[in-house]
């Protein structure tokens, strides 16, 4: 079926939607979010003024093709990253949650079927550099009482600044290992905070916490030293959440030696792009676990591409609700005990209020 439309809206949150249109039905998707207005105009434009017109009058179904075509179109002259990636993704989650719908089937089944219904969740906690420790453990155990059984440590010291407290750091994590107890999951991301050298104490100090993993310990575009820490640590080296296709996959992989990838589907080139990240992880023999920092439309496309990883599924991150999205659905997704349940409704499964999108765009 030909799509009749396309549309990117801005939204107040910052936050990105993609709707295409078929037969009228339409689609939904997301792009990555950006922190200011004029960002989240600039990406609804890369749809709207670079995409939209070559799509229009497509066969919606014909989801591999019409990626190839966006990506040939934005990205020869300006590389595959930034908002061109995060346009491509929002289009390309659009497209599947559309032709699932037309058909009247879930994405999931789509993708080949589904290893796992229940997807288990980890609370991704950040802030810890700036709260007083009483206030953090507080939400920690607001997650618990969720039923959550794994959480995340995320500093947050800031940009560009490198190796501030690895002490405060370490009491934090020590902290919330004592609160939550020795069987629950743990992990720590150290927001690209340390230098190669403080990164590898780190992670030392940190073998008896028994850490699910240690992300993006130091720079992201820093392989060779992420390999370094790698080979010199015994917890898992996460990373990937600022690389976009798998071509870059490839090379965290192979070059910085991380142990496991984390994609997020708002940016990696979305559902189509990520399911081939999959393929890779498996390959190489790396862990996947993406990285998701939305609770709507992206938690949802990145939950249901994980479904079908064949192997033992790691707890996925969340970070909680979002109201100012979640009004923009009928029912947003349900999380119970600390675990999402794949839906067996057409497409995604979500059903947005028209009014209500175009009542938050900027």
């Amino acid at each position: 079926m030909k799509i009749t439309r396309v549309r990117a809206y801005p939204l107040t949150s910052h936050a990105v939607w993609v709707e295409v249109e078929a037969g009228q039905v339409s689609g939904f998707g997301e792009c990555y979010p950006n922190r200011a207005d004029w960002a989240t105009r600039l990406i609804a434009d890369v749809v709207n003024e670079g995409l939209a017109s070559a799509l229009l009058g497509q066969n919606c179904e014909d989801i591999d093709r019409l990626w190839h075509l966006c990506y040939r179109k934005l990205t020869p002259r300006q590389g595959d990253k930034g908002p061109y990636m995060a346009a491509i993704s929002g289009v390309d989650i659009a497209l599947w949650d559309l032709v699932g719908k037309l058909r009247g089937i879930p994405v999931h089944r789509m993708l080949g079927g589904a290893h796992h219904r229940r997807i288990p969740l980890y609370a991704s906690i950040g802030g810890a550099a700036d709260r007083e420790l009483d206030e953090y453990l507080a939400e920690v155990r607001a997650f618990q009482e969720r039923g959550f059984t794994a959480f995340k440590v995320r500093t947050h010291w800031g940009e560009h600044r490198i190796d501030v407290d690895p002490d405060r750091d370490i009491e934090v994590l020590r902290a919330v290992r004592a609160q939550v107890g020795p069987e629950a999951g743990l992990g720590f991301d150290a927001n690209n905070g340390y230098s190669p050298k403080t990164a590898i104490a780190q992670g030392n100090r940190t073998a008896d916490l028994r850490l699910f993993h240690f992300e993006e310990p130091i720079a992201h575009h820093d392989f060779a030293g992420l390999a370094e820490v790698a080979r010199a640590v015994s917890v898992p080296i996460a990373a990937g959440e600022q690389e976009y296709s798998r071509w870059q996959f490839r090379d965290l992989a192979l070059r910085g030696g991380v142990d496991i990838l984390q994609p997020d589907v708002l940016k990696c080139g979305g559902i189509t792009e990520l399911r081939k990240i999959l393929y890779l992880a498996d390959i190489l023999g790396k862990t996947i676990v993406p990285h998701q920092n939305q609770a709507t439309v992206g938690l949802v496309a990145s939950l249901t591409v994980m479904s079908i990883w064949p192997f033992t599924l790691r707890p996925q991150e969340y970070l909680g609700e979002q109201p100012e999205l979640e009004m923009l659905l009928d029912e947003p997704p349900r999380i119970v005990d600390g675990a999402w349940q794949l839906t067996d409704e057409p497409g995604l499964g979500l059903h947005v209020r028209a009014s209500a999108l175009e009542a938050a765009s900027l």
